[in-house]
């Protein structure tokens, strides 16, 4: 096998190669998602206005016609890396960071894994001038790029930027819902009951109910209320909000999904047709992404976010059922209600230049600080409280 790069650094390359990109997807490849798909990335760099650009390594055969081996579908994102203590910025540093769609490179079934995943890492150490650090905020364990990685020539360098270990969260489906309710058991069914009994459309005091978002022409309504219900979140009010969400781009966006019938997302409404809670989801190649979840911070003691996960699952197992759910990475108490499976993450950072090196070390430290706050936090039974604070301060 020998191998040849193609690099793809903008969108004119995309439309180039998009035909035989999207051949590769439904012949040879395996392991891809929706993501991945070219009409699909071509569609997110829309949503970001300029700030990202592609950066698509395409790894080819030589002694097979120049064929399509091996696709690291990654972007350059302009923004800032910001150094935090909790959920407090307290310093940002401009830069270009190169991100990866989803967790892995896509490989052809017949793919040497190994070799193609070196050849796209060793470019990476000479394409320096894209970009001023790697941040592949989660690799499923195992992985041949972060094997590859750490194979790596000494000009890119992974720096350790937190110590905690992430997960990745999946639910594999049952065959079938009394599977599901079975293996939930009764204490936690009880729990799922008591959480989604107001947002039961049945049911005499329901505040509201769930609807699901699949088609092009719901597409517009549902991004005009998540726009609302995002800028009424806890974390809005925190982190404050990503404009590139709200606006025209985000339609096309989601109207690209729903054209290929990948579009399946949740709206959680209140009687009077007041948005209060959406999930954001895709669902294709037998896997539904759960990608994001908000909810208005008003409602919270009501619990619309954590009645919209679950009432979501129940709607997973009764129409369409994919074969699996995932929920990507990060901790929170709905996917351990739901999820079965569990994988282990790596979140990366990597740079061959000093500067960066110093920015990471000086996070690393204020991680360690934060962590030992939460430990006396933890100590004088004041977490929850300090959370709730931080989560929902206006």
């Amino acid at each position: 096998m020998t191998l040849t790069l193609d690099i793809v650094d903008d969108v004119a390359g995309i439309d180039r190669i998009e035909t035989e990109w999207a051949s590769f997807l439904y012949g040879r490849a395996e392991g891809h998602t929706v993501h991945h798909h070219p009409s699909i990335f071509r569609a997110f760099l829309a949503t970001e206005q300029g700030r990202s650009t592609p950066l698509v390594l395409v790894v080819r055969d030589a002694d097979d016609g120049d064929s399509i081996c091996a696709l690291g579908c990654f972007f350059v994102w302009r923004g800032a890396f910001e150094l935090t203590a909790s959920v407090v910025t307290l310093f940002s540093l401009p830069s270009r960071t190169l991100k990866l769609v989803g967790d892995r490179i896509v490989f052809a079934r017949d793919a040497d894994a190994t070799a193609c995943a070196l050849r796209i890492v060793r470019a990476l150490s000479t394409l320096g001038e894209h970009y001023d650090l790697i941040h592949l905020a989660e690799l499923a364990l195992p992985n041949p790029l972060a094997s590859a990685i750490d194979r790596a020539p000494a000009g890119l360098r992974e720096v350790v930027v937190r110590k905690r270990r992430e997960h990745v969260y999946e639910h594999t489906m049952f065959e079938d819902r009394a599977g599901y309710d079975r293996w939930l058991g009764s204490k936690r069914r009880n729990t799922i009951k008591r959480n989604t009994r107001r947002w039961r459309d049945n049911e005499a005091k329901s505040r509201g109910c769930l609807r699901v978002v699949r088609d092009v022409a719901d597409a517009p309504r549902f991004a005009t209320a998540v726009a609302r219900v995002r800028r009424e979140t806890w974390q809005a009010k925190t982190y404050g909000i990503d404009e590139a969400t709200l606006g025209p781009d985000y339609v096309r966006f989601l109207e690209a999904f729903a054209s290929r019938g990948w579009l399946r997302s949740y709206l959680m409404e209140r009687h009077d047709g007041t948005p209060v809670a959406f999930i954001i989801g895709f669902q294709g190649y037998d896997t539904y992404h759960y990608v994001d979840i908000g909810f208005d911070a008003a409602h919270r003691k009501d619990h619309p976010g954590v009645a919209a996960t679950y009432l979501m699952m129940e709607d997973l197992y009764e129409h369409d059922p994919p074969a699996r759910v995932d929920f990507g990475y990060g901790d929170n108490r709905y996917k351990r209600a739901v999820c079965n499976t569990t994988y282990v993450s790596r979140p990366m950072h990597l740079t061959g230049r000093r500067r960066w090196r110093a920015a990471f070390g000086a996070q690393r430290f204020l991680d360690d600080a934060a962590r030992r706050a939460r430990a006396l936090v933890a100590r004088a039974g004041l977490e929850d409280r300090v959370r709730d604070i931080l989560k929902h301060r206006s």
